[in-house]
């Protein structure tokens, strides 16, 4: 996936009023997808929203928008990778298959490969410092149910 993931890339853009918005682009200024910007940029009243109420239904903000756009670019990058076009399957109506669904999901897990990880900032979690975190835990919030019983 490192061949088109470098291809492609979220950039942020000011509309006239000046409100900053994230794109999906490919080779630096095309869109990568219609479809993906158009979703991410403006479908927030669709009926795949699960607002109860839709006449108030709020664009979301703009970090959060900025997350969604690095989501939908791993999961473009992914289908076109595997040769599935997503909007030819929408259009059609053919379904992702099981094992379609099962291999995304197991490459959503491995994201992350060995290059991006900082070891740097990985950090031995002992049991000592669990029993810290609980601690600290349970005195910041008063549960009636929740007792700490040390080891």
């Amino acid at each position: 996936m490192n061949e088109l993931s470098g291809n492609v890339a979220v950039k942020i853009y000011k509309d006239v009023d000046g409100y900053s918005f994230p794109l999906i682009v490919r080779s630096g200024v095309f869109p990568a997808c219609l479809y993906l910007n158009a979703y991410l940029n403006g479908n927030h009243n669709s009926p795949l929203s699960a607002r109860k109420n839709k006449a108030s239904a709020q664009t979301p903000a703009f970090h959060t928008l900025k997350k969604y756009a690095y989501e939908l670019k791993f999961l473009y990058c992914y289908f076109i990778e595997q040769g599935i076009d997503l909007v030819e399957r929408v259009s059609s109506g053919e379904f992702l298959s099981r094992q379609e669904v099962d291999d995304f999901v197991r490459s959503c897990k491995l994201y992350a490969n060995e290059s991006t990880i900082d070891e740097s900032n990985i950090v031995a979690i002992s049991d000592k410092r669990i029993r810290d975190a609980i601690h600290a835990t349970s005195h910041s919030h008063k549960f009636p149910h929740t007792h700490y019983v040390s080891a």
